[in-house]
């Protein structure tokens, strides 16, 4: 999936399938920081993951306005939401452009229209390729669907 976004030297796609990927498709910042929230809560209680292992990705502005949707809401066990600096017993929720280079076994990719914008192919390449084992891409139906065409919205 993130190849489709690859501008850089031509190179072969590797043989691995890579990581499972869901769509959460929700229109208004409220929808989509609720969406986030409840996804990451299965994640921790259901699926018994280490918060540590779990990362919003944001791809979307105003930045601000994004990690206040997302602080007010609880998460369980404890767990809390921290931004651009990891911390125990907590999610972290970083820009695209600070955790290029880096990976994470689950990303949750929170991404605005403005991706679908030619210059920002960077950001979605960077952003469809930091998962190790699974991906959340959570948006509006334009920026899902041109993240993850071929995926069904769950």
């Amino acid at each position: 999936m993130a190849y489709a976004f690859y501008t850089g030297e031509a190179v072969d796609a590797p043989d691995l399938d890579g990581p499972h990927v869901d769509v959460m498709v929700r229109e208004s910042i409220l929808e989509q920081a609720s969406a986030i929230a409840s996804r990451c809560a299965e994640l921790i209680k259901t699926e018994k993951v280490e918060p540590s292992d779990i990362v919003v990705l944001v791809a979307k502005r105003p930045k601000a306005q994004l990690q206040g949707s997302l602080n007010r809401l609880k998460l369980p066990n404890g767990v809390r939401w921290t931004f651009e600096q990891r911390a125990d017993n907590a999610v972290l929720v970083e820009t695209v452009g600070r955790f290029k280079g880096l990976e994470a076994p689950i990303v949750i990719l929170w991404a605005g229209d403005e991706i679908i914008d030619p210059v920002e192919r960077e950001t979605a390449y960077v952003g469809t390729s930091r998962a190790n084992y699974l991906l959340v891409v959570v948006g509006s139906a334009v920026a899902t669907h041109f993240l993850a065409p071929n995926v069904k919205a769950g």
